[in-house]
């Protein structure tokens, strides 16, 4: 029976390899022994990290990590098809003209070890590229950088000093467009404006003098004392596209620290002279149970009208229940207390959790609205336990509310019920019950959750509420 073409064709192709295998020494076909990967070879293993593209998509910066602990950031060029790379190099952030990419330099591993047996700090640098030209710069000791919006500019801020304690550390601002470079001191916290070239800065000397903040404009070299005092300053909040400003200062002077804080904010500081706002929680009716804290760094509705921050509980003096003889020893010395740790039942947490989770819960606020035209404070947050935000409409307020659910969040199975607040009138309702995933639409209007079976919506500005998968499978 002859043959049909397909098998011919393997035939063939059986009779070449063997021909092929024929001619090869014996000890490349038979035992042949596979090379062994090296310490040395393993530690060339690399990993692909995060990336970023540059806002015109011709370039593209992605962090590339070694077994052996080396790491470097890589620039790739789309358009000529070559890399730049930068040893060390981390976080890579492009301008908004696509012509500059910075980016922090860590230390090598056998540095950082050597800091760390030492006790010394560990200090990262910074590095800038012109993309059109290949210059690049370095500069050491700097914490944070960021550009402005125009992405001309260029703020590097060091590290502050170990003495005196709260002081601010040097900031330099490049114009990376004309070369020249000016510098601010004792600054602790700097944030660039959605528009201009408007840089705000805290400043912190380090003693109860000299503190406040400034702004600079960095296209004008004008710079604008906004508030100054002896106390410190925290938590820069620029309203977005507008030159609108917030900040916390403290109620005491620096020296002595505490919770308590006042908003201060300013409707457009680059005026002659910029409308300034001061946020009086006694005369609002705010309860003297509650107080404003740092921790909510302040949020602006698009039309500047109201302010989101954080208020807390006011903290009492704590006593302790254990004597002095008691935490002290019989021979006076510390004393040798059992590790035991006892959890009960009705604990949500276990102790553990509890402890690593403490210092964040230290820092969670209750959600409030301050609108300084009114003026009106509504607090929307019921519980620090649990979470509070506001829609992008700026019309209402969600907080999903815990406490009723404790067995599911212990076990893993967390519920919680789901209220909002209606920014206009303060109304709380419960929306929902027992629900464990809901999401606001982009616009802020409608609501959308999964009851464990079906997907419904609900209209926040109608009320009304829709079965979306009705009917389907």
């Amino acid at each position: 029976m002859p043959a049909s073409a397909t098998e011919s064709n393997m035939i063939h192709s059986a009779r070449v390899l063997f021909a092929i295998l024929i001619g090869l020494p014996s000890g490349l076909v038979v035992g042949q022994s596979k090379p062994l990967v090296s310490p040395a070879d393993y530690g060339k293993v690399e990993s692909l990290g995060a990336g970023r593209p540059s806002p015109d998509g011709r370039w593209f910066a992605f962090l590339v990590s070694r077994v052996d602990e080396g790491s470097e950031l890589r620039i790739y060029d789309t358009v000529r098809d070559s890399t730049r790379t930068i040893p060390w190099g981390a976080n890579p952030r492009f301008a908004t003209s696509s012509r500059w990419v910075a980016w922090t330099v860590n230390l090598p591993v056998a540095e950082r070890e050597r800091l760390q047996r030492d006790k010394k700090p560990i200090r990262t640098g910074a590095g800038v590229l012109d993309l059109r030209s290949g210059a690049e710069r370095t500069f050491s000791a700097i914490a944070s950088l960021a550009f402005d919006a125009s992405g001309r500019y260029l703020a590097l801020l060091g590290y502050a000093p170990d003495e005196p304690e709260g002081k601010g550390a040097d900031i330099r601002i490049l114009d990376l467009s004309g070369g020249s470079e000016i510098a601010l001191g004792n600054v602790a916290e700097f944030a660039w404006s959605d528009v201009g070239s408007l840089l705000a800065v805290t400043i912190a000397s380090g003693s109860d003098a000299g503190n406040g903040v400034q702004v600079y404009d960095a296209a004008t070299g004008r710079t604008l004392g906004l508030d100054a005092s002896s106390s410190t300053y925290r938590q820069l909040g620029w309203r977005k596209d507008a030159s609108d400003l917030a900040v916390y200062r403290s109620n005491g002077p620096a020296s002595k620290p505490g919770d308590r804080r006042t908003l201060i904010a300013w409707r457009n500081v680059n005026a002659a002279t910029p409308t300034r706002l001061v946020l009086d929680p006694t005369s609002l009716g705010l309860v003297d149970t509650l107080e404003v804290v740092e921790h909510r760094k302040p949020l602006w509705s698009p039309d500047g009208k109201r302010i989101a921050i954080g208020l807390r509980p006011v903290m009492l003096d704590s006593t302790s229940t254990v004597s002095d003889t008691a935490r002290a020893g019989p021979s006076g010395g510390a004393a040798d207390l059992p590790g035991v740790q006892i959890w009960h039942t009705r604990d949500v947490q276990i102790i553990p959790m509890q402890q690593v989770r403490r210092q964040a819960a230290g820092r969670r606020t209750l959600l409030a609205i301050w609108e300084p035209d009114t003026p009106r404070l509504i607090v929307a947050g019921s519980h620090l336990q649990d979470d509070a935000l506001v829609t992008d409409t700026w019309r209402h307020a969600i907080e999903r509310v815990r406490d009723p659910y404790p067995t599911g969040e212990m076990f893993g199975r967390p519920y919680h019920d789901l209220w909002t607040i209606d920014l206009a009138s303060g109304q709380r309702v419960r929306l929902l019950e027992k629900v464990r995933h809901e999401w606001v639409s982009p616009d802020g209007r409608y609501l959308l959750w999964f009851d464990g079976k079906d997907y419904w919506a609900h209209n926040l500005i109608s009320g009304s509420r829709r079965h979306l998968t009705t009917g389907v499978p």
